[in-house]
């Protein structure tokens, strides 16, 4: 069989290939847009800024993703190379998806005045006011989402490393009632929770939900030793991380995935551009409720473990 191409002229050609390009862009994802916003003032001179990436093909549940830079709580912004990118590839899956910078309560701290009278004091504090500018955050998104063209019952929190440690504790917070999550619209409950290496701090025990959390996606590595796997204990104050959590949500029958990874470290945080077909997966089961409880024992060959990733806490 021959095959043959026609040239007529070279207007022509041109415009086809023109047509070709924009359709190949649409397809891909690549011309979702991004536009910046201030969604909060703190203290009357932080302006704090978003970052909103519009897909080219919204999903037909209009969801969305409102995502918090890890850090330790003292460094990063919501354009940093891998969050810019991780914002992109989910936008190509047709979230809208917003990237957000907050007050990083640990800058300028030094670890050698932390003590044992004012540990508790200023970890709480830490954690206190990103909760509250994650709060402020989806509130913003939640008053644009007609604007938008979002389903604000379909805004999901998603987080690496301390922005997991935030998302985790802000719907932790909101099924408690406390009130770091004042700025919260009233009744507002998230379609789901995505956590990259995250954990909750509770100063009463064990986490318990008065109420039930969403559904969440846990990645987190059993050899994390920055934001820990398991717990850390102090009195009654409790850092519980991924493995505790899903001994909780078992206990209280409430549905996630955990993507567990043996062996590996605080390196799972940085996941997020290889894993945007998994938190599509789970968009859709959040979509069907049909969630579940499941564990699976993941390893992903593209990931790499960089020295810094074996650390300890902060």
């Amino acid at each position: 069989m021959i095959m043959k191409f026609y040239i007529t002229t070279p207007t022509l050609f041109k415009s086809t290939l023109s047509l070709f390009v924009a359709f190949w862009m649409l397809c891909s994802g690549a011309a979702a847009q991004c536009e910046t916003y201030c969604y909060a003032v703190r203290d009357g001179a932080d302006s704090l800024l978003m970052d909103v990436y519009r897909p080219a093909l919204p999903r037909a549940d209009k969801a969305a993703v409102v995502y918090m830079h890890g850090g330790a709580f003292r460094t990063g912004t919501r354009a940093d190379s891998i969050d810019a990118e991780t914002c992109r590839l989910l936008a190509q899956q047709g979230f809208l998806a917003v990237s957000i910078d907050y007050r990083l309560g640990a800058k300028g701290i030094k670890m050698d005045t932390i003590n044992v009278h004012n540990a508790i004091s200023t970890v709480s504090r830490v954690f206190r006011i990103a909760v509250e500018d994650f709060c402020a955050s989806v509130s913003f998104v939640v008053g644009h989402s007609a604007e938008w063209g979002i389903d604000e019952s379909k805004i999901f929190f998603m987080g690496s490393s301390a922005g997991a440690i935030t998302v985790l504790q802000t719907d932790y917070c909101r099924a408690n009632q406390l009130p770091w999550v004042s700025e919260l619209p009233q009744g507002f409950k998230p379609a789901g929770v995505i956590s990259y290496a995250g954990a909750i701090f509770s100063t009463n025990g064990d986490v318990r939900y008065k109420s039930a959390p969403a559904p969440t996606l846990f990645f987190h590595g059993t050899s994390d030793h920055i934001v820990i796997y398991d717990q850390y204990l102090v009195l009654n104050y409790r850092f519980s991380g991924t493995n505790r959590l899903v001994k909780s949500f078992n206990r209280g029958k409430y549905p996630y995935w955990f993507y567990r990874m043996k062996d590996r470290h605080h390196e799972v945080s940085c996941l997020m551009p290889l894993t945007p077909e998994i938190v599509t997966d789970f968009a859709n089961a959040v979509s069907k409720q049909s969630v579940g409880q499941y564990v699976f024992d993941y390893q992903n060959s593209e990931l790499k473990t960089p020295e810094w990733a074996k650390g300890g806490l902060f």
